[in-house]
């Protein structure tokens, strides 16, 4: 139960980011992944489609 409600957040946050993205809000990306631990982080990457991983290394890697 207690990892069915674990995921059923992860996947929140996860959808959160995905449409921070598309805002291109930089500090409450930022502020998210704070939240996250690294492994909940590379799967959130991978969660994201191409599109969606590029603008977010675009937003927090700006050349």
């Amino acid at each position: 139960m207690a990892q069915a409600i674990r995921a059923e957040a992860e996947n929140a946050a996860f959808d959160e980011i995905a449409e921070l993205v598309a805002t291109r809000n930089v500090a409450k990306i930022e502020k998210k992944l704070d939240a996250l631990n690294a492994s909940d982080t590379a799967r959130m990457l991978l969660l994201l489609n191409n599109e969606q991983q590029q603008q977010l290394l675009e937003l927090l890697n700006p050349e």
